[in-house]
């Protein structure tokens, strides 16, 4: 039976056209400031793929990774967000597992932070200061955790794509 999913992304809205000039009669930019440059607009939030070590980077393996959720959203503006994962055993985000009785799901984070666990939408579980966590799992559903730098803790650094466990 195939189970319809929602694979979340991201991406930025880059036009690099915002700005303040200041111009003479003949329309000669005598000064300016570009507010949202290109290379400033593309740091904001990035839509990081996970694929197989062994497998190249091409079109055909990134579409795949990103039909099957294998990536998550990192606002890297706030921080580097090289090193996170989110796994349960051997299986990476947007996978799905059985449950087991013993399944447990594991956070690594660049930085200690705050991580959010949720299953289904709904937080279930949250642990403060840490750069990994490990969450044991008693029922089946979807998900997937946030990350929260200690400085901003009102808006998530990283938002992991789910793991299904049926």
């Amino acid at each position: 039976m195939t189970r319809s999913r929602s694979i979340p992304t991201a991406g930025n809205d880059a036009h690099a056209n915002i700005g303040v000039s200041l111009k003479d009669s003949a329309g000669k930019t005598l000064l300016g400031i570009q507010l949202d440059p290109y290379e400033t607009s593309f740091r904001l939030v990035r839509m990081h793929v996970l694929l197989e070590k062994n497998k190249a980077l091409t079109e055909a393996n990134l579409l795949e990774a990103l039909q099957a959720g294998h990536g998550f959203i990192g606002f890297d503006f706030l921080g580097d967000t090289s090193g996170f994962s989110f796994t349960a055993g051997t299986r990476i985000q947007g996978d799905e597992i059985a449950l087991g009785a013993d399944t447990r799901l594991n956070v690594q984070m660049p930085v200690s932070s705050r991580v959010l666990l949720l299953k289904d939408g709904v937080q279930v579980a949250e642990e403060n200061g840490v750069t990994s966590k490990e969450f044991t799992v008693s029922e089946r559903g979807v998900y997937r955790v946030e990350v929260y730098l200690p400085q901003i803790s009102s808006a998530p650094w990283i938002i992991s794509n789910p793991i299904y466990i049926r």
